[in-house]
């Protein structure tokens, strides 16, 4: 049967650079691959963009047709300024922190 040496200090060390090795190498290959997966998703899934088109036939106010050799021109003219409104909510709120 044989007996495990003592752990000496050059064994010490040696064991200490390989826990090491393994950490850094750990820690840069999860790095990878996140970055990795992430631009596989920025490749696969690249978003969208939300557009909406509304027109409108006719003319309405503020708004000049001019007919000219069978080509009809529709400006539009700017008449109101549109405004944000707001619903202002009155809820009470409850505040816990967790103790007994």
């Amino acid at each position: 049967m044989e007996t495990r040496d003592a752990l000496n200090p050059t064994n010490r060390d040696r064991s200490v650079r390989r826990l090491r090795r393994l950490t850094v190498g750990a820690a840069i290959a999860g790095f990878a691959a996140t970055a990795g997966f992430g631009a596989v998703a920025a490749v696969t899934h690249p978003g969208s963009t939300a557009t909406s088109t509304t027109a409108s036939s006719g003319t309405a106010a503020g708004t000049t047709s001019t007919t000219t050799s069978g080509t009809t021109t529709t400006t539009a003219a700017a008449t109101a300024t549109p405004t944000a409104t707001t619903t202002p909510t009155t809820r009470s709120a409850k505040v816990t922190t967790g103790g007994s």
